[in-house]
């Protein structure tokens, strides 16, 4: 399931559902969250807009980690922008000698060429 891609936790359980209601939960939902394309009830976003318009899930709780994230990394790309255009000029004039630092150890990054 995308339980765990999601970040979601549940009670999985092995069960034919088209037979069996393992969690006894026949008639208590509004919709089904489902993968199928032909599923007649809506798009996966308009499900997922449903489910955090009903409040089933904190969007603070799962969201923020990700907005905070977004925002560090904004500022790290800034100071990064910030020391290469301090430092590029000085550079290419040759008022920074940079021959005798070692070279960086290369690691490889799976999936970059």
């Amino acid at each position: 399931m995308n339980l765990p891609v999601h970040g979601l936790s549940g009670d999985i359980r092995e069960a034919n559902t088209y037979y069996e209601d393992p969690h006894k939960v026949l008639g208590r939902f509004d919709f089904v969250m489902a993968n199928s394309a032909g599923d007649a009830r809506g798009s996966e976003l308009e499900i997922r807009k449903k489910v955090i318009l009903s409040g089933a899930v904190d969007v603070d709780e799962l969201v923020g980690p990700m907005i905070q994230l977004k925002r560090r990394l904004e500022l790290k790309n800034s100071n990064l922008c910030t020391t290469r255009d301090l430092l590029l000029p000085k550079l290419i004039s040759g008022e920074l000698d940079v021959s005798a630092l070692p070279e960086p150890a290369h690691t490889k990054v799976p999936g970059w060429d």
